[in-house]
């Protein structure tokens, strides 16, 4: 009866000691946000109570991807908001948004096919909250589209 009694509170332990364990979802976004610091890039929590937006198809929330602009440097053009759904559907949230954006929104869905996205620019940064599906190497990528993109918003006249 004894042995019974141990192996019964040895088997609880150890059930108590694997759900402690990080699931691999929980993993692999602890690997993106790890990309995602490594290749320079913020990552922050985001509510779609707080950002001010109304769109109803925007997530609850979720973790934005934010390259902040370079020091020194005064980004004084208006902040403007994208949105793309998992049906492919562009949508503009908030201001005026560049045609650069809309095509860095085209080429994240050919990369993340059944993805939704909200690309953002604003006095951070450019940022991107989307749904954290990829694999470390595509944060990277992301990372230098973010760049490019960033760039050429600098480079545009006004």
């Amino acid at each position: 009866m004894r042995w019974l009694v141990l192996v019964a509170i040895l088997v609880f332990v150890f059930a108590q000691i694997t759900r402690m364990r990080p699931s691999r979802r929980d993993q692999q976004l602890q690997a993106l946000r790890k990309a995602a610091s490594v290749a320079g890039l913020t990552v922050r929590f985001w509510t779609s109570r707080n950002s001010g937006y109304s769109h109803r198809q925007l997530p609850e929330s979720g973790f934005m991807y934010i390259l902040p602009w370079p020091l020194k440097h005064d980004h004084a053009a208006p902040a403007w908001a994208l949105w793309v759904n998992s049906h492919g559907e562009v949508l503009n949230i908030a201001g005026q948004p560049p045609e650069l954006a809309q095509q860095y929104l085209a080429s994240f869905r050919q990369r993340f096919a059944d993805a939704w996205g909200l690309l953002e620019c604003n006095n951070a940064g450019v940022c991107l909250l989307w749904e954290e599906r990829g694999e470390p190497a595509d944060v990277q990528d992301i990372a230098d589209a973010l760049d490019l993109l960033r760039k050429n918003l600098d480079a545009l006249p006004g």
